[in-house]
């Protein structure tokens, strides 16, 4: 087993840091998930006895997965904001044209709201349009938003 600390988020958005011990990041990342936590960055912290197998991914990558090229708090605070403005009635391309024309930095999250904004104005979904920016949405930030489509809770209007 190797120590592995961790970012994730709670239910509420909120986050948290700690420490898990896990065999591999994936087994922390399921360990976190059980726990109702949502990772959002995993490191080997000290292996102890562990082996250069517990280094790795189950796909042979190294340590540590991030949600890149945007920093968390960046992402988390777009959450938020848009999570308000659907809150607040309004439409999925709307919300996502105000946080666009508001957003100074990161310019990279900036850049990939307008081509989503064209993507959902088109006829694709939230999901589909964020899921072809994987460097800032990860595969469960995307699997998330998603799940909020088949529940019904986001509809492109």
């Amino acid at each position: 087993m190797a120590l592995f600390s961790y970012e994730a988020m709670d239910a509420r958005g909120r986050s948290i840091k700690g420490e898990i011990e896990a065999g591999s990041p994936d087994d922390a990342g399921a360990k976190l998930r059980q726990q109702g936590l949502f990772p959002t960055n995993v490191r080997l912290k000290s292996s102890g006895p562990a082996t250069a197998q517990a280094m790795q991914t189950k796909s042979g990558k190294r340590v540590g997965f991030l949600i890149g090229g945007v920093g968390h708090a960046d992402l988390t605070v777009f959450t938020r904001q848009l999570a308000t403005l659907l809150d607040a009635g309004l439409p999925v391309v709307r919300s996502l044209e105000i946080l666009e024309g508001q957003m100074k930095k990161p310019l990279k999250l900036k850049y990939a709201l307008q081509d989503i904004v064209e993507d959902v104005k088109a006829g694709a979904t939230m999901s589909e349009a964020l899921g072809k920016f994987p460097h800032i949405f990860n595969t469960l930030y995307v699997n998330m938003i998603r799940a909020g489509e088949a529940g019904g809770v986001l509809v492109p209007i």
